[in-house]
């Protein structure tokens, strides 16, 4: 998915380590193709479980988890992005990244797990 060029991926999602309980986590990638510095961390995504509600992000969960910063035009960063699945419901999971607060738009990926 490209937003404003910005290239975003987000994986299937898939259970997390339960090192503070039980949480979903997906993969992400950013390839920044503006000629501007764009920022990501974690706080830029939200995840909606199969009862309505929206999760947030939670710590743990992967010893893969995306970090905080700044990306240079053409530059690329990966990481996980977990959220506590305290209700353990199965069915459709909808990844949804905001990136600014005040943007308007979201970007939402369809995951079953």
């Amino acid at each position: 998915m490209v937003k404003d060029g910005l290239s975003l991926t987000s994986s299937a999602v898939k259970a997390g380590d339960s090192t503070y309980g039980k949480s979903l986590c997906t993969a992400v990638h950013y390839s920044n193709g503006t000629t501007a510095t764009v920022s990501f961390n974690a706080f830029d995504w939200k995840m909606q479980d199969p009862d309505g509600t929206i999760l947030s992000t939670t710590f743990g969960g992967s010893q893969k988890m995306l970090d905080s910063g700044e990306l240079e035009p053409g530059g690329n960063v990966s990481g996980d992005v977990c959220f506590d699945n305290k209700s353990g419901t199965p069915g459709q999971h909808i990844v949804l990244y905001q990136g600014s607060i005040f943007s308007g738009d979201r970007i939402a990926w369809l995951n079953k797990a």
